[in-house]
């Protein structure tokens, strides 16, 4: 008994031992200040899972990561396979091989491995094929056909593949028929009988078959050549000789063309593909069996950039602007795969080629069609495949119209400009391809100034409206694209004003102008389009004179105020745009006073010492707008008249 107490004892003693050792470890961390799972609770729970990957499970995060630091973000010490080679040296080696899983990627093991923990074995992120799909979801039609391929339906991806890198294509553990060859004898009877006693085991297996699923029985290619389809191997093939590969009856693309008669008579058109002038039929198709229609060795595009390498063509960088049958790889919808009467194997003329796609679009149904436009010229503004300019623009859009359009280009050098103009958005008003109205314009005047200028038609509600804006004519004031004046006017703007006003400019001839009529700054005092006082004035009254006559607005405060002067109506006594008179006013002062004052009157006579002023320069005596005197009359005056002794001097 007691030996045994013993034997216990110590066993305890050596399984406490690692215990003791990690307690150590990680109190002598915690001492440096607080532990990773300190902060980062969540992580803590992992620890759990079936599979902890060693640094994490002895929180060891140093391992991996370099401390925070003051940016508090996570910072691995590398980003590639080579953070893990340290501990997995073995696999080191394999990313040496020509072909890879992943090459040169950043967090390349991370695709597949939870770098901290995982419930399943070897800390994959998922199980089967669930993994795999985590990259290739777009493949996934691929997995899940009516017949599914033995090893895919019970998810050992890796009974065909290496997970890593490996020296066959597809990352196949073996050349692909010793693949196949495992599980399928190739000698056996069954197996020759369905090969029609063909000797296979030098062919590529999926030249035929679909290595994943498939719709057709004995997983055949989705696209299928005929013969093969129906068992008819010696439609093509000589009668088979054991251990000797298939022979055709006839040379390559004779024999192609034996049944294909309807492409024999292509070889005599304008515009000849050369592999199927060259009668080499399987440099684009498969001779059995394809994933691609019709029997194409690759995807449409990836086909044709085998030789189209063309940076015009298949441009190395993905543009702004792609044609919709480009991006989807989809060449055949313009171009013939053998051969055509039009240049660039078109399948018909250029403007019925575009016109079969775009023929339901608004554009094709206007009256007035752009010239390009109307004679098929698509490309005289657009580029077939690719362009960085959208949609499809051949250049920036302004330097295309230009080249029709060079007297617009002048315009250029005006010193006003419209922004749509100025920054070559000649679409901003005009359809490049045809419209209703004069100038393919969007839509008619004012409407289609309006989609800017909506301030502009929010202001024609007020009460007075300038006849050319309320009548919608933009364009009686105003230029398109440039002007040589402000605000893009047809011309200098007093000069515009009196080409409506022609009677002001008549009137003016001998007499005196309000200087802003006399500058042409009709803009002055009125609004261009529309406003809420009368005559489209900027303000109302006196107010919109104080806006020049800041002076006199003061000196207007004195003690003795003129009557429209106190009410603010300048326009009593004032004309606002000419006068055969001095300071603009209406009449000579006797008559303009006379409107007011009745000469005749006995307060009136009295008031002047019975003195006949009828005709008198009022102004002589009286100051017309203010006085600090009775009367209006000035501050500094004659001294007999000061003292009402007229009879003095008269």
């Amino acid at each position: 008994m007691r030996s045994r107490r013993i034997i216990l004892s110590l066993l305890i003693v050596v399984l406490a031992l690692p215990l003791v050792a990690y307690g150590a470890e990680r109190s002598s961390r915690r001492r440096l200040g607080k532990t990773c799972l300190d902060c980062h609770e969540e992580m803590r729970e992992r620890l759990r899972d079936k599979a902890a990957h060693q640094p994490f499970k002895t929180e060891d995060c140093e391992k991996c990561h370099d401390r925070h630091g003051l940016v508090k973000v996570l910072l691995l010490k590398k980003y590639d396979a080579s953070l893990c080679f340290p501990c997995h040296e073995a696999q080191k080696g394999m990313f040496e091989q020509p072909v890879q899983h992943f090459k040169n990627e950043k967090g390349v093991c991370w695709k597949c491995h939870d770098p901290h923990s995982s419930r399943n074995p070897k800390l994959l992120k998922e199980k089967g094929v669930n993994l795999c799909l985590t990259c290739h979801g777009g493949q996934k039609q691929e997995f899940a056909r009516a017949i599914v391929h033995t090893p895919v339906r019970e998810e050992k991806c890796l009974s065909c593949h290496v997970p890593h890198a490996g020296v066959n294509a597809s990352l196949l553990q073996k050349p692909e028929t010793d693949v196949c060859a495992d599980c399928h004898k190739l000698q056996d009877t069954e197996f020759v009988q369905k090969h029609r006693n063909y000797d296979v085991s030098q062919a590529a297996c999926d030249s035929c078959h679909e290595p994943h699923s498939s719709d057709i029985k004995g997983l055949f290619q989705v696209s299928l050549h005929a013969p093969l389809a129906g068992g008819e191997c010696q439609a093509c093939h000589a009668a088979p000789v054991p251990g000797e590969k298939a022979k055709l009856t006839q040379a390559e693309g004779d024999l192609c063309l034996s049944c294909h008669e309807d492409l024999k008579q292509k070889l005599n058109l304008k515009d000849v593909h050369p592999p199927f002038k060259d009668k080499t039929c399987q440099s684009c198709h498969e001779p059995h069996a394809s994933k691609y229609g019709p029997l194409l060795k690759e995807r449409q595009k990836l086909l044709c950039q085998q030789c189209h390498k063309d940076e015009a063509v298949f441009p190395t960088k993905k543009q702004p602007s792609e044609h919709v049958p480009f991006s989807e790889g989809n060449c055949s919808a313009c171009h013939d795969s053998h051969a055509s009467a039009y240049s660039f194997l078109m399948r018909q003329p250029r403007d019925k080629l575009c016109v079969d796609c775009h023929k339901e679009e608004p554009k094709f149904k206007k009256s007035k069609l752009h010239t390009p436009f109307k004679e098929g010229d698509c490309l005289k503004c657009h580029v077939p495949h690719t362009s960085a300019t959208t949609p499809l623009m051949r250049g920036q859009l302004f330097t295309l119209c230009y080249e029709c359009h060079p007297g617009v280009k002048e315009q250029e050098k005006s010193r006003s400009l419209h922004d749509p103009f100025v920054a070559g958005e000649c679409n901003k008003c005009h359809d490049p391809h045809s419209g209703d109205q004069a100038n393919y314009l969007k839509s008619a005047e004012p409407r289609l100034c309006y989609t800017c200028h909506d301030k502009v038609e929010e202001s024609l509600k007020q009460k007075s409206v300038h006849a050319p804006a309320g009548e919608g004519a933009c364009s009686s004031c105003h230029k398109s694209h440039a002007s040589d004046n402000k605000g893009l006017l047809t011309s200098d703007p007093g000069a515009l004003c009196y080409q409506c006003h022609a009677d002001y400019a008549a009137e003016a001839a001998g007499g005196y102008l309000h200087e802003p009529v006399d500058k042409k700054e009709c803009l002055g005092c009125h609004e261009a389009h529309a406003s809420s006082e009368a005559r489209i004035l900027k303000k109302a009254g006196a107010a919109l004179c104080f806006e020049c006559h800041t002076a006199e607005q003061e000196a207007f405060k004195k003690d003795d105020v003129h009557a429209p002067v106190s009410e603010g109506a300048c326009l009593t006594c004032h004309t606002p745009h000419l006068s055969k008179f001095k300071t603009l006013i209406r009449e000579t002062p006797s008559a303009l006073c006379a409107t007011c004052h009745d000469t005749a009157e006995a307060k009136f006579l009295s008031a002047h010492k019975g003195y006949n002023v009828a005709s008198a320069d009022c102004t002589g005596c009286h100051d017309p707008h203010a006085s600090k005197q009775k009367g209006l009359t000035p501050a500094v005056v004659h001294e007999p008249y000061g003292e009402s002794k007229c009879e003095l001097c008269h």
